[in-house]
């Protein structure tokens, strides 16, 4: 894989619309992202400004690692649903596939249908061989997403600082289907 400047695609799905950020995403993923009980397995909660720094990372990320994220927008009524990113920050030990929604997003299937075409392009276009999602130990929702996904449990995976989530390894779409 190679860190050359990439321009992000644009993925349509049959309900989806995979994206970079428009000033409208920035109170919806603030409010997540400040929510104790919606940020609660990625860190947060976050103070606003740290929601602002992430939709501009989703981006300017593309440009200087070749890796990034979109925002997720639902086609019917064009509300912005949540991000759905290939990230490689400094302290993670491998790339990860990552993703969060907005609450009245969960339980629809709009994870799942954001984060096929992302998978798609990231071992397609990109070239990865393996990518990860670091998930709590109690976030239920992310375990099941995974593994929906395809990815199996990999207990030998290093984690960030000893971190003890739980690492699901991803493999390539026709490994899984």
């Amino acid at each position: 894989m190679s860190a050359a400047l990439r321009t992000p695609p644009r993925f349509e799905t049959e309900r989806l619309v995979l994206r970079m950020p428009v000033p409208s995403d920035f109170a919806d993923h603030a409010q997540t992202l400040g929510d104790p009980v919606r940020s609660k397995f990625i860190g947060g909660p976050f103070p606003i400004d740290k929601a602002r720094e992430e939709l501009e990372h989703l981006e300017s990320d593309w440009a200087s690692a070749g890796l990034g994220g979109w925002c997720v927008e639902v086609k019917e009524t064009g509300k912005f649903a949540g991000v759905v990113s290939i990230n490689n920050p400094e302290h993670f030990p491998e790339i990860e596939f990552g993703w969060v929604f907005q609450a009245d997003a969960e339980g629809l299937g709009y994870a799942y249908e954001a984060v096929v075409p992302m998978r798609q392009y990231a071992f397609g276009e990109i070239g990865l061989k393996t990518a990860v999602s670091y998930i709590d130990p109690d976030n239920a929702r992310s375990i099941k997403l995974a593994e929906r996904l395809g990815a199996i449990l990999d207990p030998e995976a290093p984690t960030s600082d000893n971190d003890p989530c739980l690492v699901y390894r991803h493999s390539k779409p026709e490994a899984v289907q």
